[in-house]
């Protein structure tokens, strides 16, 4: 959206830049204070998950951002950024007795028609984020199990008469739990841009890359080099480090589960592929956003027979952190 008229005055947060939601980490350092607030007059709508900001209504709550006086302009380049103008504007609003900016949603009829308007937002409450992770749980546990029975699951070789269902279970799966990796990404990263620039950046966040660490994943023999078939050239590999874990992973999406391909011999790649991805999206959710814990209850916990790991204890906190 670039920058508003004047960069001096607070902002009105709403959505993920709000304390204690995905994006906060942007501009949590160019912050001199960031209590709760209310906008009267107002109320929200959602537009693919994303919080609109509508005129008339019964108030929004939020917090107010007052940026550091030396970044004021690096605070709202980042969230100007972060928003893309296609859905949003610059637009001053009164709280209390004090001006600041807020993202004004563009014509937020489009798109929204059965969006019911509410005054709050948290990316915890999102349904892909509450519901759509324990379903991918669910899904693995009886697909895998399928698997095993047959003979393909858990390394065995594959079967004289595959289950063919059982395996686009698993791609179901797959499919749904990288629904909701593009959806986080947007959270913490903005709608602008392309999918693939987003979960990119996912994939070098420190967390990310040290939970894949912490699961092994660059040993896990199962994860050969794979190839896109546009760069026959260029393998796509998991780095020493954790980094490109993600990037793997979609390659996984691209070449095994995408568009209904079949290939019974890449049971086991996509299995540890569905198993490890969402172990690092549930123990990064976790740090990011702890509330969705109580929201998912026992729903991601797999049983013990299952190949689905179950989520280890909190991690540490990074350092400086």
């Amino acid at each position: 959206m670039g920058l508003p008229d004047d960069v001096t005055m607070p902002f009105f947060a709403y959505g993920s830049f709000q304390p204690g939601q995905l994006a906060f980490n942007q501009v949590a350092g160019l912050v001199a204070s960031a209590p709760d607030a209310r906008l009267d007059d107002y109320h929200l709508v959602l537009r693919d998950g994303l919080p609109l900001l509508v005129e008339g209504g019964g108030g929004v709550q939020g917090a107010l951002l007052t940026f550091r006086d030396n970044q004021t302009g690096d605070g709202y380049s980042r969230i100007g950024a972060f928003e893309p103008a296609e859905q949003y504007m610059w637009h001053a609003v009164t709280i209390g007795h004090e001006l600041a900016w807020a993202c004004l949603g563009r014509r937020p009829q489009a798109g929204t028609a059965h969006a019911e308007e509410t005054n709050t937002w948290s990316s915890a409450d999102d349904p892909s984020l509450v519901f759509g992770i324990p379903t991918v749980a669910r899904l693995a546990r009886e697909y895998m199990s399928v698997g095993d029975e047959i003979g393909v699951g858990s390394g065995a070789k594959r079967s004289d008469d595959p289950n063919w269902t059982g395996f686009f279970g698993l791609q179901s799966a797959y499919l749904l739990l990288w629904s909701i990796v593009e959806r986080i990404a947007t959270f913490r990263y903005g709608a602008v841009g392309g999918p693939n620039s987003r979960v990119d950046n996912l994939g070098k966040d420190e967390l990310v890359m040290r939970v894949v660490l912490d699961l092994g994943v660059p040993t896990n023999s199962i994860y050969r080099p794979l190839y896109d078939t546009r760069f026959p050239k260029k393998p796509v590999k998991i780095a020493p480090n954790g980094a490109k874990a993600l990037k793997y992973w979609y390659q996984v999406r691209n070449n095994v589960a995408h568009r209904g391909k079949a290939g019974m011999t890449d049971w086991q790649l996509l299995e540890d592929s569905l198993t490890d991805l969402h172990e690092v999206i549930m123990r990064v959710l976790r740090e990011w956003l702890p509330e969705l814990a109580d929201a998912w209850g026992d729903r991601v916990s797999p049983p013990a027979t299952s190949s689905l790991k179950v989520a280890p204890p909190k991690l540490a906190p990074l350092s400086g952190s």
